[in-house]
């Protein structure tokens, strides 16, 4: 199986459309649809993936900031994940991809990355086992952005953070699954995932030796 990661462009309103109508055709109990205002502020920032598989969307991975402003640490939440190609652990590869991205660009306003899940959801399982990530219970500022985002902390769900050493295995496993210049094989070795983002260069694997 290959498959194919690029970030969605905000300047490219129909891939923007495609990736809004993968998720409303694909529901999952499990992904609730953010605010029109916060998708488009996923999609701004430049951390919004999306995957294929011959020109075919099977999964979308989105990041939203909060920055609180006043030389507060910007926190980053590793947010709506759908994923339809099952069996090759994406969304583990995600998750450190995503931790990849955000630490090489912002390496001194960043705060806390974290990521809400479902207790027992495979979410739960691949994020705290396979990523690394340990629950965590959230400040009073982040969990006051998040609600006046519309988006509040649900009580019946678990917070996961990635502390310094998630992040330092992030590049570790990115850099143990690169084959060559873009190409990746997938965590469970059964696929070849290709990054077609401009901004990537194996030297980069070695910035969180």
């Amino acid at each position: 199986m290959n498959l194919l990661i690029e970030n969605i462009r905000s300047d490219d309103a129909l891939g923007r459309a495609r990736s809004e109508a993968f998720l409303l055709e694909n529901p999952d109990d499990g992904v609730r649809l953010r605010p029109e205002g916060q998708l488009a502020r996923a999609v701004e920032s430049g951390q919004g993936l999306i995957i294929s598989q011959d020109a075919s969307i099977c999964g979308i991975s989105l990041v939203y900031a909060y920055d609180p402003g006043d030389d507060e640490k910007v926190a980053y939440e590793i947010g709506t994940m759908r994923i339809t190609a099952a069996g090759y652990r994406l969304q583990e590869f995600l998750a450190k991809l995503h931790i990849f991205q955000i630490t090489l660009e912002d390496d001194i306003t960043r705060g806390d990355i974290f990521a809400v899940v479902s207790p027992g959801t495979a979410s739960h399982h691949n994020l705290e086992t396979h990523a690394g990530m340990a629950e965590w219970h959230p400040d009073t500022l982040l969990a006051m952005m998040r609600r006046d985002a519309g988006v509040p902390f649900d009580p019946a769900k678990l917070v996961l953070r990635a502390d310094d050493g998630v992040i330092a295995r992030a590049f570790a496993d990115l850099k143990s699954w690169h084959i060559a210049d873009n190409r990746f094989r997938t965590p469970k070795g059964a696929g070849e995932i290709a990054l077609g983002m401009g901004w990537f260069h194996p030297d980069l694997l070695n910035v969180g030796a």
